[in-house]
């Protein structure tokens, strides 16, 4: 990771909410949208650790709430060196 470049990025998606407990992450449940979402960037190895994400939402759902358009802004490894 230390030799890796990394980007604030603004990634947009949808989802279909019906078995998530709502968007953002809780204490206690991982089945959140979010949870899902940084399972993900980390398995595809561009997220290191949350706390070196930079992260931030745009919006939240509640449980079984669905979206077609929603933001966060994350800081990812990135090939590009600029």
């Amino acid at each position: 990771w230390s030799h890796s470049y990394r980007r604030q990025v603004a990634l947009q998606f949808s989802y279909v909410g019906w078995d998530h407990l709502g968007f953002a992450s809780q204490d206690c449940t991982e089945n959140t949208v979010e949870e899902h979402l940084f399972k993900a960037l980390f398995k595809t190895c561009l997220l290191e650790s949350k706390d070196k994400a930079c992260y931030s939402r745009c919006a939240r759902t509640d449980k079984g709430v669905s979206a077609m358009c929603n933001v966060v802004s994350i800081r990812l490894r990135s090939k590009m060196t600029e």
